[in-house]
């Protein structure tokens, strides 16, 4: 991980317990034996020390034990802490501005009601910073850094919540995450989509059946806690993991029913990927869809192998070779439901030839 270990001293004739300013002579990687020992021999002279060592405006204060975290502004955010710890799992911390290893515990915080309902994650909605709940959605109004900050609850009395951090992403100025009854979308201030009555309606509707069916046996229900997913603004696309995961075992592992579900919020349809396995996450590196697995072979045992999705253009890419393709073209018998009185047969020719290596990109 290529930990290294840096090294400082002061000038010929300085002492240190004097105030005396400290270079940076030498970068050195930390020993891979485990014995300690290491030797540096300094064979630089006064003249070719410039890097000084900068003693951190704010003392390092180690954050709370927290199973979320999200950046913010210039601020650190954490939550989800257990119960019986000093940490409580109604409590937000958060750190100094541009200090993300600062955190003063003892005033650096936010509380938020509902000892009943633990912090199950941490969005964005717009410019609003969202905690989530198992049943109910909080705002964080005002700035943390200057003390006027409040905590307003978005949509109360419709019980829902998050049952998964890594399923909250940023949609433009929307936040979507994963309900135990759908995905769902929320303003900084208000659950969007909403019908007539103002009830919110979830963006998974043209799938709900997903979310409402509880198969019978194990191995083919979805965890929803472990649910992962990511927006790929550069084709508008929510991605949304649902694990399913063998119980025999105690290692978590998806197995193959789970299954990747696709939201194209430009034109809001909703498709099924197959033959992913991102439950170790998501991520999106230079417009490039990254997930990393979590499985089972029977070969090499638990496996987590890290993946780049395929997306080269080229007209060869889609493997749709593998079975017959079928074709299928209509005439328009009718116009604006009315029979058409001429009756002149159009032709259509359909052209299937074998691409070689010379016209595999599509210029």
């Amino acid at each position: 991980n290529n930990l290294r270990i840096n090294i400082y001293r002061t000038k010929k004739n300085q002492s240190f317990a004097n105030k005396a300013t400290l270079y940076l002579i030498a970068s050195i990687p930390n020993d891979p034996t485990g014995t300690g020992l290491q030797t540096y021999v300094d064979g630089l002279i006064d003249d070719e020390l410039t890097i000084e060592f900068l003693n951190p405006p704010n003392k390092p204060n180690p954050p709370p034990i927290s199973k979320y975290m999200r950046a913010f502004g210039n601020q650190l955010f954490y939550a989800g802490g257990e119960r019986g710890n000093s940490v409580d799992s109604d409590r937000v911390f958060f750190s100094v501005g541009e200090f993300p290893e600062t955190v003063p515990l003892a005033s650096f915080f936010l509380d938020f009601p509902n000892t009943d309902d633990d912090v199950t994650g941490i969005g964005v909605a717009g410019t609003t910073l969202v905690i989530t709940k198992n049943h109910s959605l909080w705002a964080i109004a005002g700035n943390p850094l200057k003390g006027n900050v409040s905590v307003v609850q978005i949509a109360p009395g419709t019980n829902i919540g998050c049952a998964a951090h890594a399923s909250i992403a940023s949609v433009g100025g929307l936040m979507y995450f994963l309900h135990t009854g759908g995905v769902y979308a929320i303003t900084e201030t208000q659950l969007f989509p909403t019908d007539p009555f103002g009830n919110p309606i979830p963006i998974s509707l043209a799938i709900d059946a997903i979310f409402r069916e509880s198969p019978y046996l194990p191995q083919k229900r979805y965890v929803f806690k472990r649910a992962v997913a990511v927006n790929y603004s550069k084709d508008e696309q929510y991605l949304l993991f649902l694990p399913c995961e063998d119980t025999q075992t105690t290692i978590r592992y998806a197995n193959d029913n789970s299954v990747i579900l696709c939201y194209d919020y430009l034109h809001k349809n909703w498709f099924t990927w197959s033959n992913m396995n991102a439950a170790g996450g998501m991520i999106i590196v230079s417009d490039n869809l990254h997930f990393q697995e979590r499985r089972f072979s029977g070969v090499n045992g638990n496996t987590a192998n890290f993946y780049k999705q395929h997306r080269f253009y080229r007209l060869i890419d889609h493997a749709d070779h593998a079975g017959a393709q079928y074709c299928e073209w209509r005439s328009s018998w009718e116009d604006l439901d009315q029979p058409l009185v001429r009756k002149k047969f159009s032709k259509c020719v359909l052209l299937m030839d074998r691409i070689s290596d010379l016209f595999q990109y599509n210029n």
